[in-house]
């Protein structure tokens, strides 16, 4: 194997570890403004919140998604560098890590609106299975 045919075969390794490293950050970002924007925006209904929805808040607070983003650029770069065997399967389980604290974060943002209506409303403008009447925000 040639030299050339060496560093061709990184540049897929290379490109797959840059993209989950920004994945892992814009992941990290997306829970931050989300969980700042949500914060802000019910802060005004109590705080007879979920637990799941508090816990976020708390976990945002202390800088838990962007700890989650610096451990995946760590763990993918070092077995990067290292050419590890690995190198795969890390940044497999960190897209999928990425992705399931966003699906998470999500879903525990969205725990709170259980107190302004139905835990699964009918879209705006359905005519079949939409409820008349809305709880209170109150």
């Amino acid at each position: 194997m040639s030299v050339s045919d060496a560093r061709a075969g990184r540049w897929p390794n290379l490109l797959l570890g840059v993209a989950v490293i920004g994945c892992a950050w814009l992941a990290a970002f997306t829970i931050e403004t989300a969980a700042r924007l949500s914060s802000q925006t019910l802060r005004h209904l109590g705080s007879d919140f979920p637990v799941p929805y508090l816990l976020l808040i708390d976990i945002v607070q202390g800088y838990g998604p962007w700890i989650a983003a610096v451990l995946i650029t760590a763990v993918v770069v070092s077995l990067g560098l290292r050419r590890s065997a690995r190198y795969l399967h890390a940044c497999i389980l960190s897209a999928v890590v990425s992705t399931m604290l966003v699906s998470l974060s999500a879903l525990a943002l969205s725990l709170p609106m259980v107190m302004c209506s139905e835990f699964w409303p009918a879209w705006p403008g359905a005519t079949t299975g939409s409820v008349s009447k809305r709880a209170s925000c109150r």
